[in-house]
């Protein structure tokens, strides 16, 4: 995969969008602590992948005469989770960055001005222009971080592979 970044903007500190039209790789040079850059050959992000789900119920019936029939009841959408696995070698900055953006608040107040209140985080890369697969978190969407997993495995002890559970917020 080509270059890719995992990066959060705040309102805050202007590197929201409506406060600043940064793009991903300038908020690396202005915020580089908002930023974990995938860069090969020591940070390579290996897949990208896009989990969408409806809240739809299925309600089954039994009528008196014998008839069997299920309802069906749409509750809109029940989530979009995305998530990203790849690998970091050399990686002590890598963890350290995606250890400390996991443990920020990861939504802003809704009470300040275009305030991130559904999630401050985005995802880049420079190989596709595609949505949803290009997410730059605004007033009416982002993503959080809901979870993430480090594994150490192969025989070279500074390969460490990654996964990395984001899910949406706002409107899609």
């Amino acid at each position: 995969m080509a270059d890719a970044f995992i990066y959060y903007r705040l309102a805050s500190n202007s590197s929201n969008k409506e406060g600043a039209s940064n793009t991903p790789a300038l908020l690396k040079t202005n915020f580089p602590s908002q930023v974990l850059e995938f860069t090969l050959p020591d940070e390579l992000l290996e897949s990208v992948s896009m989990m969408y789900e409806n809240n739809v119920k299925d309600s089954p019936v039994s009528e008196p005469d014998g008839t069997r029939r299920i309802n069906k009841q749409d509750n809109g959408l029940m989530g979009i989770r995305f998530t990203f696995r790849g690998r970091f070698r050399e990686a002590s900055s890598d963890i350290t960055t995606l250890i400390s953006f996991a443990k920020i608040l990861q939504v802003e107040s809704t009470t300040a001005t275009n305030a991130l209140g559904f999630g401050k985080f985005g995802f880049y890369t420079d190989n596709t222009t595609i949505k949803p697969f290009n997410v730059d978190p605004d007033k009416n969407y982002g993503l959080t971080i809901k979870s993430f997993n480090i594994n150490r495995t192969g025989q070279t002890p500074k390969n460490f592979d990654f996964e990395i559970i984001m899910t949406f917020g706002g409107t899609f």
